[in-house]
């Protein structure tokens, strides 16, 4: 996978387990793999129902 100067940039993110519903990384699969399930803090959601927008403005660092 290449990444571009600016991804870098993207990928500097640190992560936190124990922010329930803050980071995508506290996002795991159900058992049955039909919804999303956040560890930490018992919230669940179906898959129509979820949407994630990540906003990303480098004028601003």
């Amino acid at each position: 996978m290449v990444f571009s100067e600016s991804d870098s940039q993207i990928r500097n993110w640190s992560f936190g387990p124990y922010s329930p519903g803050t980071h995508l990384t506290n996002i795991r699969l159900s058992s049955d793999n039909r919804s999303l399930v956040i560890p930490e803090s018992g919230r669940y959601f179906l898959y129509s129902q979820v949407g994630i927008l990540i906003y990303y403005n480098p004028k601003r660092l």
